[in-house]
Formats: structure tokens, C-alpha cells, sequence
């Protein structure tokens, strides 16, 4: 959520909202559950919260601002995930064991900045499978273009160990804009059904989403593209009961989208928020527009201080959420799955 820019002038309104949840925060308030956040407290986590079991927590301090998440299928590394921190602090990609919450490898990208890296995205595509960065976020909304970077699977095993980051090649960087000016986003998926990337916008009003097409041949992806306009999603129509402090929260927020996450089948979108994850399914070869103009299910979230990264299990079998603090807490909930279909209903 940060980048290079300067701080816009704030409306009193605007200003008034920011000192609430200041004072919020700096109690040490957990939005997901109203109780004072571990990580300020100096504890441990909760085992559960909300549905939610507790996976690990990373307490490496080089993983101060986690702001992305992905899972390939797992390898003798057993379960793992890879993740980043938020714009301005390297080009490093962790590996991070959800036995221990150690780092197993680190790799940094070579020949590309972190101008305000946000998402995380796994891709297949030809039988290939690749680790997708996006570089999108934009919270002045002055960028003139952003940046995907994507990796090769197999180069991801570069990392030789946890204490030293080993150079990883950028196998092409596919560089947009948008066609209506800057925007913000957060959150990125990809659809290998439909051989895009899907761009989800960061705004308390509405959230837009936009594609950008996947290209065949490598090098630096070619021009510049357009992102293509798709559809505002649907916003919820009802949410579960909460604390107080998480309607505090949801009232300054919105549905601002921190991070996105797409099922490997293709049939489950979660968008997640900073209270909430906001679930929909998509019926066999559904279009988005229509998939996404339906009121989405809502999922509480755990005890999370500041929730900016969410990704399903490679299998799918269930979605994993974590914090931008250190130490983080990196959280499970299993997503049913039937005939090979994920299953959305809470």
C-alpha cells in the first residue's frame, strides 16, 4: 500500500477517519476479532478465530509488510508459500514454510524495481507454470503505467537456503495502463481459461475489475497494453454479525480490495478486504461480467491486524490469509470441494 509518492492533502473528513483508526490501531486493536492484535500484545495468536485455524506465523523481520501470496503444489519443501513484501522494500521473494513460518529460500528478481509490488499470482499456461508480480499499486493515482512481473516456476528453486537471496530471472514483465487514468489496485488472479490477468481496483466506493491479456513468446511481454474494462462488482447485500470496531473499520473502509485470490479451478473468486473475504462462484463457463454482478458471500476474517495477502491452497482445498506485520500470522480455512468443483457457500 505504499509507494514513492507524497502524501495527497487530506479532507477533513478524510483526516478525522485517519485519526479514529489510528487510535484504533495503536491500541492494538485486532479487526478481526475486537480483541487487542498479538503482535502488539507481544503473544501468540489464537489457534482459531472465526473459522480460521492458525497455519504459522513468520516472525522474520525481513517480512515486515507482507503484501502478497501464492502456493504452488508442494515438493519436498512440503507446504509453502511464496510472498513479498509492500513497494519500496526490494525485489526479494520469500518462500515460507506453513509448518514453521522459516523462510526455505529466497530469490530476488533481477533488472526490476518495487516501485509498489501488491499481488501475488500463480499461472499455467501451456503446460508451464509461472509466479506473476504485480506491480500495480498506486495510492496518489499519478503513475503514468504499471508493471506484471512474471518468473518461471523452475527458477524459483534458484534460492539456495534462507540466509541469502539468490538472483532469479524475469522471464517478461507485460507493462499496462488503464484507459480511463491511474488507478490503485491491490489485488491481481489470473485466468488461464480465459489466458488473462485480472486487475481488481482499490476503492472504498466500488471495486472495478480490468483485464489484461496473457501473451505467447517471451522477452519483455512487447508494448505497452490497455487494460480492458470488465465490470464493478456486486457489493455484498448483507454482512454476519461482527464486533463493533469491525464496523468501525468496514465504515472507513468499504470493500477496498486488498488482495484477490482465484481457485485452481477457476469456479471461486475471493476478494479480500479489510474485515472481510468476499466469495463468488462462477458456473462453468460463466463470463465475469455476470459471475461478478451477483452479490458475493462474506467470510469474517481472523484475527489479522492488517490484512493485505490471500491465496488458495494449490489444491484448492483451502484458502490461506495473513497480516502486514511482523510477526504475522498466516491463517487456514478449508473450502470444500465437490466433483473437482470448490465449493463457495460458507
Amino acid at each position: 500500500m505504499t509507494n514513492g509518492s507524497h502524501p495527497r492533502r487530506m479532507s477533513p473528513g478524510a483526516g478525522m477517519q485517519a485519526l479514529v483508526l489510528a487510535l484504533a490501531w495503536s491500541g492494538g486493536i485486532a479487526f478481526g476479532q475486537g480483541d487487542a492484535a498479538p503482535e502488539k500484545r507481544g503473544r501468540n495468536y489464537p489457534a482459531e478465530s472465526n473459522g480460521w485455524a492458525l497455519a504459522a506465523t513468520v516472525r522474520d523481520e525481513r517480512l515486515s509488510e507482507m503484501s502478497g501470496l501464492a502456493s504452488f503444489p508442494a515438493t519436498r519443501d512440503r507446504e509453502t508459500v511464496w510472498c513479498h513484501n509492500d513497494g519500496g522494500r526490494g525485489t526479494w521473494l520469500h518462500q515460507v514454510s506453513l509448518e514453521t513460518g522459516a523462510f526455505v529460500r529466497s530469490i530476488e528478481l533481477a533488472g526490476v524495481a518495487n516501485t509498489d509490488w501488491e499481488d501475488l499470482a500463480t499461472v499455467t499456461v501451456d503446460g508451464q507454470r509461472f509466479l506473476a508480480v504485480a506491480d500495480c499499486g498506486d495510492n496518489q493515482q499519478r503513475r503514468k503505467s504499471y508493471a506484471i512481473h512474471v518468473v518461471k516456476a523452475d527458477d524459483l528453486g534458484r534460492g539456495n537456503g534462507p540466509g541469502r537471496a539468490s538472483p532469479a530471472p524475469v522471464a517478461r514483465t507485460i507493462r499496462f495502463r488503464y484507459p480511463d487514468g491511474p488507478h490503485d489496485s491491490e489485488a491481481l488472479a489470473f485466468d488461464a481459461r480465459a489466458r488473462q490477468f485480472l486487475i481488481f481496483t482499490k476503492s472504498k466506493k466500488s471495486t472495478l475489475l480490468y483485464a489484461v491479456p496473457w501473451e505467447s513468446g517471451g522477452g519483455g511481454g512487447g508494448a505497452e497494453k490497455v487494460a480492458s474494462p470488465v465490470v464493478a462488482l456486486a457489493p455484498p447485500v448483507e454482512y454476519p454479525k461482527t464486533p463493533p470496531v469491525v464496523q468501525l473499520k468496514r465504515s472507513l473502509f468499504g470493500n477496498s480490495a486488498t488482495a484477490a485470490a482465484l481457485s485452481p479451478d477457476g469456479a471461486t473468486l475471493v476478494i479480500l478486504t479489510y474485515t472481510d473475504c468476499l466469495v463468488y462462484p462462477r458456473a462453468q463457463g460463466e463470463a465475469w461480467d455476470a459471475a461478478l454482478a451477483r452479490a458475493p458471500h462474506v467470510w469474517p476474517l481472523p484475527a489479522v491486524f492488517q490484512p493485505e495477502a490471500l491465496c488458495f491452497s494449490a489444491d484448492g482445498t483451502a484458502l490461506y490469509v495473513t497480516s502486514e506485520n511482523c510477526p504475522a500470522p498466516v491463517y487456514r480455512r478449508p473450502v470444500a470441494v465437490a466433483d473437482g468443483k470448490t465449493r463457495s457457500n460458507p
